[in-house]
């Protein structure tokens, strides 16, 4: 199976080394590793060049989109496999990517296998609650005993994680690219769904974990707003409108909750309404509503950690059970706990280090 590492990129420079030294690193590594520079200004592209002449780069003068660029990236992979990651992961485990190959064998019915990703957190506050925290330098030592954080497992999964998940070749012939109307955030949405319809199965295994190093800049509250639009965009279009009716209402309380706590509603309130403005253009020429049995589908793959498909097939949820569910905390979870990294600074190779490093 010939593996194409694709990594986005767009001014991380020393993140983009650290993961690219990472792939170097691999037992099995990739047949072709590609960077698709979005226009950055840090000197990434000469990085790249001086330290890894074997990647193959391809260098964009403007920033175009963070979606753009991964396409650019799709169309240009020769790998019958795409593994797709973000710049600022971190493949500890030595043997990731021959555990994927594995993987890939195993579940042969799978388009895409999504990954085990543990975050980075920078401060106490950051960690999630109930969440287990790891230093990074326990996660190094781990992934050099071949151990793992995370407990073995595999699910079908709902979504695609595009930072952290490889996919088949053949997926984009079915379903197409994708949506570079997304500039950042909702193209999974879009994806994922866009899969279901076409009946394809995506993966979830916890063998294949990443740190998500993250930036020690937590993610803007502009950003977390652009996300919040997106999602609900790509979910509007293929939602049937009882599903899409309950999903507004319930995102939107949900989102005024948070705002009304975090202080920000008028943005949260500019979000929908900037929604309800563009419905023409961005929702209603590209509604698809999904089917009835591939809605069930969807909502069995979101409330259940389910591994033999047949019981996705035999599913019975509905937008009721679901949000019951949801209400009540007892939603779809992953089989392992919650771990997160305790990040240092050290975690990122600064510029010289990495280069004595390399």
């Amino acid at each position: 199976m010939r593996l194409t590492a694709l990594i986005a990129n767009w001014n991380r420079r020393e993140e983009l080394a650290a993961l690219l030294a990472d792939l170097q690193q691999q037992t099995l590594p990739p047949e072709e590793v590609i960077v698709v520079d979005d226009g950055s200004t840090d000197g990434a592209p000469q990085m790249v060049r001086e330290r890894f002449p074997e990647v193959r780069l391809i260098a964009l003068e403007q920033n175009q989109g963070f979606n753009h660029a991964r396409n650019l990236g799709i169309q240009a992979a020769t790998g019958e496999v795409i593994v797709s990651l973000d710049n600022d992961l971190r493949l500890l485990d030595p043997s990731f990517l021959e555990k994927l190959r594995c993987s890939f064998a195993v579940h042969p019915d799978c388009a895409t296998l999504s990954f085990g990703v543990i975050d980075g957190v920078w401060r106490p506050e950051q960690v999630p609650p109930g969440a287990t925290v790891v230093p990074f330098s326990t996660l190094e030592a781990m992934a050099t005993a071949g151990q793992a954080p995370l407990p073995a497992h595999f699910c079908y999964d709902w979504f695609i994680f595009m930072g952290a998940a490889a996919l088949r070749r053949t997926l984009f012939e079915r379903v197409g690219l994708l949506d570079e109307s997304f500039r950042y955030g909702g193209e999974e949405w879009d994806l994922a769904f866009r899969c279901h319809a076409a009946g394809l199965r995506l993966g979830y295994d916890s063998r294949l974990w990443v740190v998500h190093t993250r930036s020690p800049a937590m993610r803007s509250p502009a950003v977390s707003d652009l996300i919040l639009r997106n999602m609900v965009v790509a979910l509007a279009r293929f939602l049937p409108l009882p599903d899409l009716l309950a999903l507004l209402v319930v995102q939107g309380a949900v989102a005024s909750v948070r705002g009304l706590r975090q202080r920000r509603f008028g943005s949260t309130l500019r979000v929908f309404t900037d929604i309800a403005r563009h419905w023409p253009r961005d929702v209603a020429p590209k509604r698809r509503p999904i089917s009835s049995a591939v809605l069930r589908r969807y909502y069995a793959l979101r409330m259940r950690h389910l591994t033999d498909f047949r019981q996705v097939e035999a599913a019975r949820e509905n937008v009721l059970s679901f949000y019951w569910t949801q209400l009540t905390r007892h939603g779809r979870q992953r089989s392992e706990p919650r771990v997160v990294a305790a990040m240092r600074p050290e975690a990122v190779p600064s510029p010289a280090r990495a280069h004595q490093e390399h």
